[in-house]
């Protein structure tokens, strides 16, 4: 699978911990260049491995051999360790909605921005009776690659193993939400022959303000010890 390359200068070491975990999250907005822009500021504190487009591109912003800035307080079976153990990839993607009478809206201004099905889709309807922006056939399909290349690179990441952000952080964070099958993920990874992901092109309207995002995203941030700022400096001086 190809994807281009943005370093992020937020990611630390991993001081030894040996990866074993995918935690998949949403982006809550609309294009992929918004966030990448968001974890390219240094002040946000907030970063992913991989970024996925509407359109199904990926783009890398954090080694794998690094630690990514992405669950914030966390844990995988009793393990805290969740950013240092993880992948972390990001998916473009509105998240939950909210329908006032036959109008959706999307989350930033707090559920204010009307939600355009006519550009991102129907919006599904989970069993709570709750709405949820959907993910794209490309999307769908390039997640199948990617975690499917990842998990054949570390074969600590089993089954239960590739979850959302919602099975780390329950009660706080309800991403990828209900859109997303994750059983049926799961199906496609632990399988050979996944499929190959859709041309590239990137959406570039509607995302949140860079305030949106931090609201947003400001429990993701990675507590940073004296080791920590010293090594994001350090990184940030070799590029």
């Amino acid at each position: 699978m190809s994807y281009s390359f943005s370093q992020s200068p937020n990611r630390s070491s991993r001081r030894g911990v040996a990866i074993n975990a995918i935690i998949l999250h949403f982006t809550a907005s609309a294009t992929l260049l918004g966030t990448m822009k968001w974890f390219q500021a240094e002040h946000s504190r907030v970063s992913a491995h991989y970024v996925m487009g509407r359109d199904g591109s990926v783009v890398q912003m954090v080694h794998e051999a690094d630690k990514a800035w992405h669950a914030g307080d966390a844990a995988l079976h009793g393990d805290p360790r969740v950013n240092s153990m993880s992948i972390g990839i990001e998916i473009v993607n509105w998240g939950k909605l909210q329908k006032q009478g036959q109008v959706f809206y999307c989350w930033p201004a707090n559920f204010t921005q009307k939600y355009d099905i006519s550009k991102y889709g129907q919006p599904i309807k989970s069993s709570d009776s709750q709405w949820w922006a959907p993910y794209t056939e490309a999307q769908k399909q390039a997640l199948v690659k990617l975690c499917g290349e990842i998990v054949k690179r570390y074969p600590a990441i089993t089954r239960d193993r590739v979850v959302g952000h919602e099975d780390v952080a329950p009660g706080r964070k309800n991403d990828p939400g209900p859109a997303l099958d994750m059983e049926w993920l799961r199906d496609q990874v632990f399988q050979e022959d996944a499929p190959d992901i859709l041309p590239d092109s990137v959406y570039m309207d509607d995302d949140p303000s860079e305030e949106e995002l931090a609201q947003r995203q400001q429990d993701r941030a990675e507590p940073m010890s004296w080791y920590d700022r010293v090594t994001a400096r350090l990184n940030g001086f070799r590029g």
